[in-house]
C-alpha cells in the first residue's frame, strides 16, 4: 500500500468497496508500476518550436523513453535524452504520458 494511504481508513471501506464492485477480494499494490505500461506520445506543436527541421528526431527519441523517465517528466522535471547523435532535453509539455494495461 502506498505510504500516503491512511491505512485504518482505507480497512474501513474495503468491505464497502468490496460489496460494491461486487468482488470478494482487494489486493492493494505500491504503485501503478507493476499493472500499466507507461509510454511517451510527442507533442508536435511544442517539439517543432524548439526543435524545428529535426523535430522527427525528437519525437523517435520520445517514443524511446523508459518508465522512469516518463514518471520524471510527470512529476515536472526536464528528461535529457542522447539520440542520433543528439542531445534533446523534454519538458513536461512535449511528452503526452500514456498508460496501457
Amino acid at each position: 500500500m502506498p505510504p500516503s494511504v491512511d491505512r485504518k481508513l482505507f480497512a474501513g471501506f474495503e468491505a464497502l468497496l468490496r460489496s460494491e464492485v461486487n468482488v470478494k477480494h482487494i489486493e492493494v499494490v505500491g504503485s501503478d508500476g507493476d499493472l500499466v505500461k507507461l509510454r511517451g506520445k510527442a507533442n508536435f506543436r511544442t517539439l517543432g518550436k524548439v526543435y524545428g527541421k529535426d523535430t522527427p528526431k525528437a519525437a523517435a527519441a520520445v517514443a524511446e523513453l523508459s518508465a522512469d523517465e516518463l514518471r520524471r517528466l510527470e512529476s515536472g522535471e526536464t528528461v535529457r535524452r542522447a539520440a542520433d547523435g543528439e542531445e534533446f532535453a523534454f519538458r513536461p509539455d512535449d511528452v503526452m504520458v500514456e498508460r496501457e494495461c
